[in-house]
């Protein structure tokens, strides 16, 4: 849009990353997230280590920029 994003729309989408990456850091009780069942590989370790954390941090930020 010219001019800029509006607040709401820029705070809804703010918000809807947010839920995406929340959903993510809990993940599908299978492969991803925290309560993931398959252990031991080597995507499983990355997972516990780096990408389940970040996504967690990432989803605070996003819901702290969404909530202003």
């Amino acid at each position: 849009l010219p001019g800029g994003t509006p607040l709401l729309l820029a705070r809804v989408g703010c918000g809807g990353m947010a839920l995406v990456l929340t959903a993510r850091t809990v993940g599908d009780f299978r492969l991803v997230g925290v309560f993931k069942r398959t252990r031991g590989t080597a995507f499983a370790f990355w997972d516990d280590r780096a990408f389940t954390p970040l996504c967690a941090a990432l989803a605070l930020a996003s819901f702290a920029v969404a909530l202003g």
